[in-house]
């Protein structure tokens, strides 16, 4: 449904209901305010109770959408709930909805996106990954001309910037983070991030873009980096590696194989030129052309840009996001192995490790190893019993041919 704009004004100005106030709404505020005043302006914004202290500004969702002035919902809430009935209620008073918000859109896409055409407006949420990166709605473009073999990169800029940080200043996983958080990048409760969480959810909403496939969340193996410590990325160094977290899922003969886990990448890999809270993401077409978009990937302008991007998406009468078609799989990761790096403390004793071990380094009273090649939900699985013990930490080894 194309978006009447002639309502609002002579030079076509939409009205934006913002729900939340945090860093990404003060971002989208900032640049409705310095880029887009033309095209858009925001008439009210929601905030928790005590919080409202501007005119513009309200406590109730029913004040909101009650605007006949609002016809574009923006929701930087994050979370669930309230998010998710908030949105319903902005789609059944027919106004269109734009998100960052990965894991709704993970959990309740396929009921949000049904709502959204039973009312004839949109639904979209190109900030749900990578940032200020376009990756979805290139994925959609690439799609209309070639078939997407696979996806993948560094898609969570908080732990980026961690992992960055520590390598270059030598400083302390909790120092970094402490950083991060200052810095906007990371939110108070960081685990969605260091867990690995937000990269999962991620992949898995472009495996939903690229493949029309809903993969099992629960079947993706998925570690992050809460157990790396200081010495550990002085040690990658000293092997001539760069250590990153990523995710990514392929197309197989079998179906999908998919994983979220720290890596490691040889300097010539464009995942270890990736700085800062910037994100990597990249396709490979079934020709084998691989492209990649890098940007940055946290904090709350980057995210609002491509917020805005669907703000002008829609004002041009785009459609929404998901397929017209989607299937739900588990994925098959059986065709997918790769060598780790694995830390232990020296009275660690596991028969399966030393099995694996191709090369072993002992250090103090930890043990790092290199393994052979396995398979790579097999090691997780594995890895997840050894963690019971300890806090073990292991990283991927990629190497650049098999990217």
């Amino acid at each position: 449904m194309k978006t009447d704009v002639s309502k609002n004004s002579a030079n076509n100005r939409i009205g934006i209901g913002l729900l939340g106030y945090g860093t990404v709404g003060k971002g989208l505020e900032s640049l409705l305010t310095d880029k887009a005043s033309d095209a858009f302006f925001i008439a009210k914004i929601l905030r928790r109770i005590s919080k409202a202290n501007r005119s513009d500004m309200v406590e109730s969702i029913e004040d909101l959408l009650s605007d006949p002035k609002i016809e574009i919902v923006v929701e930087c809430l994050g979370g669930i709930e309230p998010a998710r009935t908030y949105i319903i209620e902005a789609l059944k008073a027919k106004k269109s909805v734009v998100t960052a918000n990965k894991a709704l859109i993970n959990r309740f896409g396929d009921e949000l996106d049904t709502c959204a055409k039973e009312n004839g407006v949109v639904l979209r949420f190109s900030a749900a990954v990578g940032g200020g990166i376009p990756y979805l709605s290139t994925l959609i473009e690439v799609k209309k001309h070639t078939q997407i073999s696979a996806i993948g990169g560094i898609l969570n800029g908080t732990s980026n910037f961690i992992l960055d940080k520590m390598e270059r200043e030598s400083c302390t996983f909790e120092e970094a983070l402490s950083e991060a958080q200052t810095l906007g990048y990371a939110e108070k409760d960081p685990s969605a991030d260091i867990l690995g969480w937000d990269s999962l959810n991620k992949i898995r909403l472009s495996g939903v873009i690229a493949f029309n496939t809903w993969i099992n969340i629960d079947s993706i193996p998925c570690t992050g980096i809460d157990s790396i410590q200081t010495k550990d990325v002085e040690f990658i160094q000293s092997l001539g590696y760069h250590i990153r977290l990523f995710a990514t899922m392929i197309k197989t003969n079998l179906g999908h194989s998919a994983y979220v886990e720290p890596q490691l990448f040889n300097s010539d890999n464009a995942e270890a030129t990736i700085l800062s809270n910037h994100n990597i993401a990249w396709f490979t077409d079934m020709s084998g052309k691989h492209q990649a978009l890098i940007g940055q990937g946290a904090g709350g302008l980057p995210t609002a840009g491509n917020i805005l991007r669907d703000l002008y998406q829609i004002k041009e009468d785009a459609k929404g996001m998901l397929p017209e078609e989607r299937s739900l799989k588990n994925i098959d990761n059986n065709e997918l192995s790769h060598a780790y790096l694995v830390r232990t403390s020296k009275s660690l004793k596991s028969g399966f490790l030393e099995a694996i071990t191709v090369f072993k380094w002992i250090q103090g009273n930890r043990i790092y190893r290199i393994t052979k090649n396995i398979q790579v939900s097999r090691f997780h699985n594995l890895m997840h019993q050894l963690k019971q013990l300890e806090p073990i930490f292991y990283a991927g080894i990629k190497k650049k041919e098999n990217q």
